[in-house]
């Protein structure tokens, strides 16, 4: 499975490219964007470019497939940030979203995960979405719920940064047609 263009009303969603590492580099340099995820801001463009390619490239495994999306403001061209979803062989999907950090509280992530989750519903194989998120980034928590994910009870402990942290799991079954 390959990552297609994606249109909203407000936004594109381009398959991420190499190319992409320059206008969006001041998203991923802001450390805020990184305050909930063990992700560090790239170094330089350079290396930013290089995690790029390493995205576009895909897993190398056949049992999995990466999906990334740069989100463009259709309205001036800002890069505003990105999607990702892994499909695996199983049937589900793991997706992410991040919202550059001089674009939130603008709606742009609930916008861009509804396209890119109807875009992956589009496939019949596909019957379970899986998302995670730290249970103190309320944003995350709200766009989660307002797509359909539900919480479950199932949380995963880890450590960020050296403090302990939780995240909780949203999943959502392939919706049905009436």
């Amino acid at each position: 499975m390959n990552a297609e263009p994606l249109r909203t009303t407000r936004l594109v969603l381009e398959p991420l490219e190499a190319r992409h590492a320059d206008a969006a580099f001041a998203g991923f340099a802001d450390p805020t964007l990184h305050t909930y995820t063990p992700s560090e801001p790239p170094t330089d463009v350079e290396a930013l470019r290089a995690h790029f390619a390493r995205l576009s490239a895909g897993s190398g495994r056949p049992t999995e497939d990466w999906l990334n999306w740069i989100v463009i403001a259709q309205d001036g061209g800002a890069y505003v940030g990105w999607m990702q979803a892994t499909v695996f062989d199983d049937r589900t999907a793991s997706v992410a979203y991040d919202i550059f950090s001089t674009h939130t509280r603008r709606g742009y992530a609930r916008e861009a995960a509804a396209a890119m989750l109807s875009w992956l519903w589009s496939h019949p194989t596909l019957t379970l979405v899986i998302a995670q998120a730290d249970v103190r980034n309320v944003a995350s928590h709200r766009t989660a719920l307002a797509l359909g994910l539900r919480p479950d009870f199932d949380t995963v402990a880890s450590e960020l940064r050296g403090e302990p942290t939780v995240d909780r799991i949203y999943r959502m079954q392939r919706p049905t047609r009436d």
